[in-house]
């Protein structure tokens, strides 16, 4: 997000009502685990958001593996010839170490 990453709104419920528990301003500057980010690839109106946040929970309560996040934002979260999918980062994706002979 080219914007402010500080300022994504976060909501969660579920029905046609919202509580004031429902939407949150996160502090984080990145997806946690079990969210991903929809970011537009083309301009957007000003009073559009930067993005839309999902966070995608099991059933008890935990936030989903990264496979399930993956074929969620494959198959239903993303268009990826119009959006983009931010991720929080795997701890296998921070290790760059290249196997020598």
């Amino acid at each position: 997000m080219s914007k402010n990453r500080g300022a994504l709104w976060y909501a969660r419920g579920g029905g046609s009502t919202w509580s004031s528990g429902d939407v949150a301003v996160l502090d984080a500057g990145a997806p946690r685990s079990g969210e991903v980010w929809i970011e537009s690839l083309g301009p957007t109106p000003p009073a559009a958001p930067n993005a839309i946040g999902w966070r995608l929970i099991d059933a008890r309560g935990e936030p989903v593996s990264r496979r399930e996040l993956d074929a969620a934002i494959d198959r239903l979260l993303c268009n990826p010839a119009i959006e983009r999918a931010v991720v929080a980062v795997r701890e296998s994706d921070r290790d760059i170490s290249v196997a020598t002979e």
